[in-house]
């Protein structure tokens, strides 16, 4: 069967069955509304097998999307056992994935280490079997006890250390996944980022709990609540059941103005940028995308982002103005020169971008940012209706749909 939608697709829709492979098919986790992956029926839970001939988990896609002018998707839909063959230009079907628990799992056993994030990824899924196995797999590889004899917090693999202790006290033996979130806390835990911080506090304070210590339940999770930001939805579920602490939002911004009442420096040109002049300027249905970084002139989720944007923006320029970027650092690190590469590539494709310069980080105190960057989009009457990070082509689609706050 073949479907026409608005977006110029060609789809080709058949029954049929898929020998499902966990390391090489990509499970949907997000579909934007509004979406041409909406529009086409597709959903959570969904499978990607291929792009472009190729397994799906070896594909980068967006990447891809800024290199091809066509591409060609295969999915699988298991409630409705059909097939779906996609071909597009190379517009972003709004669309994420992520591994399948099984398929991350394997991987840990065959690798031992290769993307601690996904460990995560097993822990926020709630998927206790697997994430011991794939933490035990870690710790069979040698390299853990290595790492943990020589406490070297800056290295990654340390992570399995947290999520093993979470594995297993999870798993019935809470004293003795206590000893290795202890010995993450004691030894790892400057080396590693706040997602990690708010899973150690986490497990602290349902210990305390559990220990009838109501004190220091209340300790811990306050400083879980303050680490995870809102970002977990297992932390906040257990923040939700203490009436005397109020859950930490990711997004505090969203539905309040944008402090847009300013004039800067562009940067790498010559001239002066308004941005109320800009909001003033827009249709009433047209978003403007914002990124505030201060303390840096680029870094890796800025590199990111840019990706995202080159891959997106070209075809939804008619909704979304040029993206306004906002740094206290006038110049580029030369030893980092990677963090700018889709920005300049931006630019040597034509597509629009504004750097402006405000040397005392001004708009970033105002939004009490803490950390860098994030992004925000802004409708004409500069209110912020997304803020967060702008790397899936996902986020400007959803703020293009009704659900966006």
């Amino acid at each position: 069967m073949n479907i026409t939608t608005q977006w110029n697709l060609e789809v080709e829709k058949s029954s049929g069955s898929v020998n499902n492979d966990p390391q090489k098919h990509q499970m949907l986790v997000k579909v934007a509304p509004g979406s041409p992956a909406d529009e086409l029926g597709l959903s959570s839970g969904d499978l990607l097998i291929s792009v472009n001939g190729a397994p799906a988990n070896e594909v980068d896609v967006l990447g891809t999307l800024v290199q091809t002018n066509v591409m060609t998707y295969e999915f699988y839909q298991p409630q409705s056992q059909s097939m779906l063959c996609v071909e597009a230009n190379n517009m972003p079907l709004g669309f994420v994935v992520e591994g399948q628990s099984e398929g991350i799992t394997q991987l840990y056993e065959q690798r031992g280490m290769y993307d601690w994030s996904d460990l995560m990824k097993l822990w926020e899924r709630g998927e206790w079997t697997l994430l011991a196995r794939a933490s035990q797999a870690v710790h069979q590889t040698g390299l853990l006890n290595r790492l943990i004899r020589l406490f070297k917090p800056s290295h990654q693999a340390s992570g399995a250390v947290l999520l093993m202790g979470a594995a297993m006290y999870e798993q019935g033996q809470p004293a003795e996944g206590m000893n290795w979130i202890e010995l993450f806390i004691d030894e790892l835990f400057a080396g590693f980022t706040t997602d990690y911080h708010a899973v150690a506090f986490y497990y602290k304070a349902r210990w305390a709990k559990e220990s009838g210590d109501s004190d220091e339940f209340i300790h811990w999770l306050e400083r879980a609540n303050h680490s995870n930001a809102g970002r977990s939805a297992r932390v906040n579920e257990l923040i939700r059941t203490v009436e005397q602490i109020e859950l930490s939002h990711e997004h505090p911004w969203l539905g309040m103005d944008f402090p847009s009442r300013f004039v800067l420096p562009l940067l790498e040109q010559e001239g002066l940028l308004s941005l109320q002049n800009m909001l003033d300027g827009m249709q009433d249905d047209q978003l403007l995308p914002v990124c505030v970084m201060p303390s840096y002139r680029g870094n890796g989720p800025y590199n990111d982002s840019m990706l995202c944007y080159r891959a997106t923006i070209k075809h939804l320029a008619e909704q979304f103005l040029p993206m306004v970027v906002i740094t206290d650092q006038p110049h580029k690190r030369p030893d980092r020169m990677w963090w700018y590469e889709h920005e300049t590539k931006a630019r040597q494709q034509h597509i629009e971008l504004h750097l402006v310069y405000d040397e005392t980080a001004s708009v970033a105190r105002q939004l009490d940012m803490q950390r860098t960057p994030i992004f925000y989009v802004l409708n004409k009457q500069s209110t912020i209706i997304h803020q967060g990070a702008l790397d899936e082509p996902y986020d400007y689609w959803c703020c293009l749909s009704q659900d966006a706050v």
